[in-house]
């Protein structure tokens, strides 16, 4: 009898069957996925235009021991515990990249090394130390887990759910990136390519710098919970 070792190709099973009964889990995370590539897009165009890239990285990688530290200081998960922490985190992270690149002679790529995985380092070992009673899985910092966007809890306003917590502040933060890339275009295009002409246009470069720098941050942590520390470079660097 002969086995066939590649079934044949069922196009309802693929594209129909997984809309039917579980439309709304399957559109959710359809959703977020579409949510987190717009942001990191927007976003990410400026950043690799600026050449820091890596920065990105470090701020992905940096949110790890924000996390850890919000953990410890909170003593519990919850989430606006650990937002602020890898949020505030992210932002350290580029205010020691600038400040190490500023005040020695190491250049910038090499001060993003020296940065992010000293983080990277110190949340691993926190984490491993102090946090090991917590669910706190190194698989989902890492690589995070969009499967299970559908069964967190849901955000309501005035009687209306906004969906999932991570989809409703990924959604906030998506709208943010957009207005924001909208109303500062300008400057954030002179800025990219030509600094010096910015600055001769009266351009404030820094405060668009780490205005930049901020929306990578928060953009970064929206995303963490859906695709992790990993999988955000990928989003920020590829569109």
């Amino acid at each position: 009898m002969r086995t066939e070792f590649f079934p044949p190709f069922d196009f309802s099973m693929v594209f129909v069957d997984p809309w039917g009964e579980t439309f709304a889990l399957n559109f959710q995370i359809v959703f977020m996925g579409f949510l987190v590539c717009l942001a990191c897009g927007v976003i990410g165009n400026f950043v690799v235009a600026r050449r820091l890239a890596l920065v990105g990285d470090a701020i992905s990688h940096s949110v790890l021991p924000g996390i850890a530290v919000a953990f410890l200081l909170s003593a519990s998960v919850s989430v606006p515990a650990m937002f602020l922490g890898a949020a505030l985190a992210g932002v350290l992270t580029t205010l020691l990249i600038e400040f190490i690149h500023r005040k020695s002679r190491v250049k910038p790529d090499a001060a993003i090394g020296i940065v992010f995985t000293t983080l990277f380092a110190a949340g691993v070992v926190i984490i491993s130390q102090w946090v090991n009673k917590v669910h706190l899985d190194a698989d989902c910092v890492l690589y995070g887990e969009i499967g299970l966007i559908p069964l967190h809890e849901s955000i309501f306003v005035g009687g209306l759910s906004l969906g999932p917590r991570p989809l409703a502040v990924m959604g906030v933060v998506t709208v943010l990136d957009v207005v924001l890339v909208a109303v500062f275009y300008r400057q954030l295009l002179v800025t990219s390519f030509d600094p010096g002409l910015a600055r001769s246009l009266g351009m404030p470069v820094n405060v668009v710098h780490y205005g930049l720098m901020v929306a990578l941050a928060f953009t970064i942590v929206a995303a963490f919970e859906a695709v992790g520390v990993v999988l955000v470079i990928a989003m920020l660097i590829f569109p």
